[in-house]
């Protein structure tokens, strides 16, 4: 994952979307999905034009959908056309924002987080939204259709709640996709925490220490863009946002709910791979000790067995008084070995009726 990635304007330069002489050509295409809909017609085009796009529908609701990486060129054109405002397309084009509310005018702006799984690695999308009077316009990267659910629902309900209410329901129902999108996500982080406590409960391996780590870090990172989510999801609610009729409110307080449960689960996984960290390194101790005792005693036990080798393996004259008599004993060397043996199995019997070995 590329947690400290962020696009940001030359510090100095003046507020709004982008500077002149700023205008590259995107490294990234960009798609747009036009759908147009009310209680009774819905209109779905994929990978229209921009003139397309832009060309008015009196009496249906627009929801436009650009996925990928916009160019100045497109936002200054969707600006114009449905009067965005520069400081909200400045953050659309510079991803990496954190999640909040904005009232312009007669329009909201909304910017969300939503995690994504790619190559095993953790990826958190920002997806901005603006609502006005009839029309709610989405952009996030990749050209993954990350709304497919909303879609096929209002496809599938004519009259329903999505095609029958105001654009701020749709505003609604793509915050609680992106909001409930952490659920699958945090249920992957969950069986990945139970594999490593049922693998510290058994055998040890080398790279556990790591994937708790590695866990941990990115458990971080997620609690910190879900913190602003929440927030977000509260403005949504309790801000006085004339966009947003009472009728909506009911549902985006289940859907700051969502946010706060979803909170929560980071911030007990995070205690949980804490707590796994620590039976790790306490395991990593405890066999260290287990191995040093077994040093230990062995280098206990070898120390008189050294004297006494040591005593014996001094050379002498025999002839004389004073020496070692046991050096012209026939079964000296016998005896020697037999009182090895029996200072060893002396001390691991002392050792063992203590319980340290």
């Amino acid at each position: 994952m590329e947690y400290f990635h962020r696009q940001y304007n030359r510090p100095g330069s003046a507020p709004g979307m982008v500077e002149a002489g700023d205008e590259a050509p995107p490294t990234e295409g960009w798609r747009i999905r036009l759908v147009r809909y009310d209680a009774a017609r819905f209109e779905d085009r994929d990978g229209i034009d921009l003139d397309a796009a832009l060309a008015p529908a009196p009496g249906l609701k627009l929801w436009l959908d650009v996925a990928g990486k916009p160019d100045p060129a497109l936002l200054r054109r969707l600006g114009e056309r449905f009067g965005l405002h520069t400081l909200a397309l400045e953050d659309v084009m510079h991803a990496g924002q954190r999640p909040k509310v904005e009232a312009f005018g007669d329009q909201v702006f909304v910017v969300l987080n939503m995690p994504l799984w790619r190559e095993r690695w953790l990826a958190i999308q920002q997806v901005s939204l603006f609502l006005g009077a009839d029309f709610v316009i989405s952009f996030h990267s990749g050209s993954a259709d990350i709304f497919e659910p909303v879609r096929r629902r209002m496809e599938s309900s004519p009259g329903g709640r999505l095609r029958g209410n105001r654009a701020d329901y749709l505003l609604y129902a793509l915050t609680d996709l992106v909001v409930d999108q952490n659920f699958p996500i945090l249920e992957g982080y969950g069986e990945e925490l139970q594999e490593i406590e049922s693998i510290l409960v058994g055998k040890l391996t080398a790279n556990l220490q790591e994937r708790i780590h590695e866990t941990r870090r990115e458990l971080v990172f997620l609690k910190r863009a879900l913190w602003s989510q929440r927030d977000a999801t509260h403005s949504l609610l309790h801000k006085d946002i004339e966009q947003i009729a009472a009728e909506t409110r009911l549902y985006l307080r289940d859907c700051h709910d969502h946010a706060s449960h979803v909170l929560e689960l980071v911030e007990n996984y995070l205690d949980m791979a804490a707590a796994l960290l620590e039976m790790q390194l306490a395991n990593i101790n405890q066999r260290t000790n287990e191995s040093m005792r077994v040093l230990t005693v062995i280098a206990t036990i070898f120390i008189p067995l050294s004297f006494l080798v040591g005593l014996y393996g001094m050379n002498f004259d025999t002839s004389s008084p004073w020496n070692m008599p046991e050096l012209g004993w026939r079964y000296g060397y016998l005896f020697v070995w037999v009182l090895i043996v029996a200072v060893a199995g002396g001390m691991l019997a002392y050792f063992k009726r203590r319980g340290w070995w």
